[in-house]
């Protein structure tokens, strides 16, 4: 275990990745940034992150709880073939990635909508 030091994990990350890589890696980084310009946003205009936050966790949620059911079948194996606790683990883990995915979506979208919104009202 004294060979997993960040540099390793790099690149057996790479490797297992290959062509995907890079895409994973820059949409990560535009996620994470989507994120927090989502807050910088809401910051700076002095609105509440609590409904942005709340529908993107339940939509994340959603998608986790879809993305495990049917991670068997997207890997092109039965259901049944999940026999130990590691491998519905596995599946679980690989369904939070596209949870995290879709909370960083929403709420970006959410957090810049609220804004819009509140800007729209205070002018009236």
């Amino acid at each position: 275990m004294n060979d997993f030091n960040p540099i390793s994990l790099w690149f057996i990350a790479w490797e297992t990745l290959s062509a995907w890589f890079w895409p994973v890696i820059i949409l990560a980084v535009l996620l994470l940034t989507g994120v927090a310009l989502g807050f910088r946003t809401l910051r700076r205009h002095g609105r509440s992150a609590g409904m942005p936050l709340a529908f993107s966790m339940l939509a994340a949620l959603a998608v986790t709880f879809l993305g495990a059911w049917a991670m068997p079948y997207l890997t092109h194996a039965s259901p049944s073939s999940l026999s130990s606790m590691l491998d519905w683990l596995t599946a679980f883990v690989l369904a939070l990635a596209l949870g995290m995915v879709v909370f960083a979506l929403v709420f970006s979208l959410l957090a810049h909508r609220s804004v819009r919104r509140g800007q729209t009202l205070n002018r009236v």
